[in-house]
């Protein structure tokens, strides 16, 4: 062998097993930290978690305004909707049982919706999104964990909003500018720090989209109870605030199938909330590098997803196994007991007078050979 074939093998060192253990442990890890980002704890817009404060920086013209409040461009307006035009709004979706049977719905009776949805759970289910969109309707923002937003920072509302749009990219190749704050209502609600991030949403070209009727469809008073506060006063127009997750909603869903055609009956229109108020559409096709970022956001979500739940059913039949196997213990040391008893209960039998030969194993046993064979020596 040459001298550079020695120098090159000899420089060749082999990688430690901590090293490959190490790099899997980084990896559950981060699936963990993954699944955990988009698994946080989600409110719903009836826990209300700061307190009220003053309404003197707030505009009398937001305030006894329309409910779409758009500050882009240093600018504040307050739009409304013209009489008898309504748009059904949906929050904290999307819901896996719940936001198909609303779209169902919506499909048969012909109408759009507006649903602001949570980004953690567009993350989770970007099929939905994907099926908001093919009915027609249209998808907002409701941040990406539910937070109330005056008690944030800017940079977190940067964070909920920017890591909400990469999903929704992700999700359909489309991007909203229409914001719903989670814990808001109408604008005559409106406080001077909800003021304040209905600026800061401004700033970045999003458009505060809040409610005009509010369905109380979160109290499950029945559904009786629901179409009458959903249904809107003396022919005004406005948004109708409704949810599609966050618990229970199939009262929801059931007065929807009311509420829908009795609206039809007295002569109002459906449409988004978008369209409602004469603002461009809300979806607005997404930049190449948002889509494809967005894309391997919603596909590391899945593998994560599928990577916890695989774990989650392992972890199940694992402690099964573990059950069984004490409860396969104490029923043998039942039976041993039980037959030790009995055994004891024998009349004694004769000693053995007859030689017995004994086989000791001895291949690489020094550390108790010399214990065993004086165990069979004193043995009568």
């Amino acid at each position: 062998m040459s001298s550079p074939e020695r120098k090159a093998r000899r420089g060749r060192v082999p990688k430690p097993k901590w090293f490959l253990l190490a790099i899997a442990v980084a990896m559950i890890g981060s699936i963990l930290a993954l699944n955990g980002w988009v698994n946080p704890k989600v409110g719903s817009d009836a826990e209300r978690q700061a307190p009220r404060a003053a309404v003197d920086k707030v505009p009398v013209s937001v305030l006894d305004g329309g409910s779409v409040v758009d500050a882009t461009h240093g600018q504040v307006r307050s739009i409304g909707y013209p009489s008898k035009t309504v748009a059904l709004t949906f929050d904290d979706g999307p819901d896996p049982t719940w936001t198909p049977q609303i779209l169902d719905v919506l499909e048969r009776n012909d109408v759009p919706g507006t649903f602001f949805v949570l980004g953690s759970l567009g993350a989770q289910h970007p099929g939905l999104l994907r099926d908001i969109v093919d009915q027609g309707s249209e998808i907002g923002i409701h941040t990406f964990t539910h937070p109330d937003l005056t008690t944030v920072s800017q940079d977190r509302l940067t964070r909920e909003i920017d890591q909400t749009q990469l999903v929704i990219a992700g999700a359909t190749g489309q991007v909203s500018y229409l914001v719903r704050p989670p814990y808001s209502s109408e604008t005559l609600a409106l406080d001077n720090n909800q003021f304040e991030v209905v600026r800061a949403l401004g700033d970045r070209g999003l458009v505060a989209a809040f409610t005009d009727v509010d369905s109380f469809d979160w109290e499950r008073k029945g559904v009786d109870a629901i179409v009458a506060a959903g249904t809107p006063k003396d022919g005004a127009g406005g948004a109708i605030l409704m949810h599609d997750a966050g618990g229970d909603r199939s009262q929801t869903v059931a007065a929807l199938e009311r509420l829908i055609p009795e609206l039809k009956a007295q002569g109002y229109t459906f449409t988004t909330v978008s369209n409602g108020v004469g603002l461009p559409p809300a979806d607005q096709a997404a930049s190449a590098s948002d889509h494809n970022l967005g894309w391997g956001l919603v596909t590391s979500v899945s593998v994560a997803t599928w990577f916890v739940r695989t774990f989650e059913v392992a972890l199940l039949v694992l402690g099964l196994l573990v059950i069984a196997r004490l409860l396969l213990i104490l029923v043998v040391a039942i039976v041993h007991k039980r037959r030790a008893r009995r055994a004891e209960a024998r009349p004694p039998t004769a000693p053995v007078t007859d030689p017995v030969s004994v086989i000791i194993p001895a291949y690489n046993e020094k550390e108790c050979i010399a214990a065993t064979l004086r165990s069979v020596a004193a043995s009568d």
